[in-house]
């Protein structure tokens, strides 16, 4: 049986995907184990693994960065499960898909900064407080951000990645008959509370398991967030790789090598733990459901409005600190506002963020539109349980990017850019960023193209179309808006990447996320403001697109919406 053009499609994304990760996998593992024909190693050696061992502080740099992982992944999946919990309750799930996205389009760099704005000693959380409550007239000895317990970056973490377990989250309530579920629940006698916890919650949490896995893999190996929040003396291990990654010695990138190694393993033994957990809680949660006690839910009503006012007034608060510090002349603590404002920031840093800025959207543009037509094909191949087509298979591995550490394989990736003389220039770039973009562009689409009736397709059908024909005359008119949001957060996740633009520009590729990052660990915290808002401004411009494409509630969701009989 001949396969057709949409399973060829399916198959060449998978491999698009698959094959980078493995390939940097495979080519992390022998240079960490003193296979490294390029540099003259040809072992096995156990040389790398002494050299890292010899860091100062592995241990704790090791034991600091997995448990920010392990913990900032659990606070923010209980945060999306009371949110998208209180807002179906609510009948409000529909402005949160409005307004969830462009959060996704804050970088973690800029999230970082204006996070450290807030809860430094001479942040906004302490000016709002003093002299009056604490009696300071000068901002506290404390090292917080970059406390040695993580905790800032534990709560930074949370924060900015509960948005994207509530995308997901979103995309699979769309999948799943919620409303036809609870009106059993309901009907057996259970209170809402009650009946959501007994039958929409345990299959929810299965189905955000990957993308837990996802943010549980990136909160442990993240370099971006853990530079700005982490600790200094020792780093989390992420950074302290990232390091010694970009060291020109072969020995120090083999030690490198080693360290990633190392960090898959943390991972997986987070994850493991993160597994148990999550069978305990729904343990719990069907035990819970099948009691007789009867409770009125305050608790976890409570436990919801506290969750939905910190996310998203969290995000308020940074890039008013952000603007503020971009402009601030002479502010001295406790006052709430600068004495006076000024643009000599912005002039002092345009020098670096007219180019950086030009090559972010020259990598991102591209990126994110070679990333929805390639997701056009698959998501029209996704069924009701989320495979593709005839390849259960390739679900699992469109998420690999995403849920394998980047330091795993980006090192490996360096070394094949390198071998075939693409490395440092901007097509290494754009092919690393391709591969993260295209899952958060497929998770982005997959509920408006899940809730899409079937009906327009086949009557174009009936009427001669071929498949492909059906599609662009019937639904693709249907589905711009959905496909232009996931643009705007293909092309804002471009930008953001900061370890695959390090990595494989070699440090010559400037782009803003780099950039905000150098500026931040300069100290000078007007130019990182002025950078940072840059950043943050310039994906959220593309969020402007989808509103070429109708007003919300246009004919795209009024389509979705309508009875499914002709």
């Amino acid at each position: 049986m001949t396969a057709s053009p949409e399973s060829k499609a399916v198959s060449i994304a998978v491999l698009l995907l698959a094959i980078p990760a493995l390939a940097g996998l495979v080519a992390t593992l022998l240079p960490a184990f003193g296979v490294a024909p390029g540099f003259g190693a040809y072992g096995p050696d156990l040389a790398p693994w002494r050299r890292l061992l010899a860091e100062p502080g592995l241990p704790r740099a090791l034991l600091s960065g997995t448990g920010a992982g392990l913990a900032s992944t659990i606070l923010a999946v209980l945060a999306a499960h009371f949110i998208l919990a209180h807002l179906h309750l609510s009948g409000r799930l529909v402005r949160l898909a409005h307004g969830i996205a462009p959060l996704l389009a804050l970088p973690h760099a800029v999230f970082a900064i204006g996070f450290a704005f807030l809860v430094q000693p001479s942040g906004l959380l302490l000016r709002l407080i003093s002299p009056w409550a604490t009696g300071f007239e000068q901002p506290p000895d404390w090292r917080f951000p970059g406390d040695p317990w993580t905790i800032s970056l534990t709560l930074g973490l949370a924060l900015r990645e509960t948005p994207f377990l509530l995308l997901a989250g979103l995309a699979v309530l769309a999948r799943m008959p919620t409303a036809t579920y609870l009106a059993v629940a309901r009907s057996l006698g259970h209170q809402w509370g009650r009946a959501w916890l007994a039958v929409v919650l345990p299959p929810l949490q299965r189905a955000l398991r990957l993308p837990a896995l996802a943010v549980l893999a990136y909160g442990c190996s993240a370099v971006d967030m853990a530079l700005v929040l982490g600790p200094s003396t020792p780093p989390t291990l992420a950074v302290l790789v990232a390091r010694l990654a970009v060291e020109p010695a072969p020995e120090l990138r083999h030690a490198a090598a080693a360290g990633a190694v190392l960090q898959l393993l943390a991972i997986l033994l987070a994850a493991a733990v993160f597994l148990f957990l999550e069978r305990l809680l729904l343990r719990l949660v069907a035990r819970r459901s099948r009691s007789s006690r009867r409770g009125k839910g305050e608790g976890r009503v409570w436990a919801s409005g506290v969750a939905m006012t910190i996310v998203p007034g969290t995000g308020l608060l940074v890039l008013s600190q952000l603007l503020l510090w971009s402009l601030a002349g002479s502010w001295r603590f406790p006052a709430l506002l600068p004495d006076a404002l000024t643009f000599e920031h912005w002039r002092r840093a345009s020098p670096q963020l007219v180019p950086a800025a030009t090559t972010s959207l020259l990598l991102a543009l591209p990126v994110a539109a070679v990333a929805v037509a390639a997701a056009v094909p698959l998501l029209r191949r996704r069924d009701a349980t989320g495979h593709y087509g005839r390849l259960p298979a390739a679900s699992a591995l469109l998420w690999l990017p995403l849920v394998l550490p980047q330091l795993a394989f980006l090192p490996g990736f360096q070394f094949l850019a390198l071998v075939c003389g693409i490395d440092g220039t901007l097509t290494a770039v754009a092919l690393a960023h391709f591969v993260f973009v295209l899952p958060y562009v497929l998770l982005v689409a997959a509920g408006p193209f899940a809730a899409m009736p079937d009906r327009y397709g086949e009557v174009a059908r009936l009427l001669g179309s071929r498949p492909i024909g059906a599609f662009l005359r019937a639904e693709a008119p249907l589905l711009l808006r959905p496909l232009a949001v996931a643009f705007a957060v293909g092309a804002s996740v471009s930008m953001a990447l900061y370890l695959p633009t390090l990595l494989l520009g070699g440090g010559r590729v400037a782009t803003l996320s780099t950039e905000t990052i150098a500026f931040t660990l300069s100290g000078d915290r007007r130019l990182a403001a002025a950078t940072g808002l840059l950043f943050a401004v310039l994906p959220g411009l593309l969020f402007l697109v989808p509103f070429l494409f109708g007003a919300p509630g246009g004919k795209a969701r009024r389509a979705a919406h309508r009875p499914r009989s002709l």
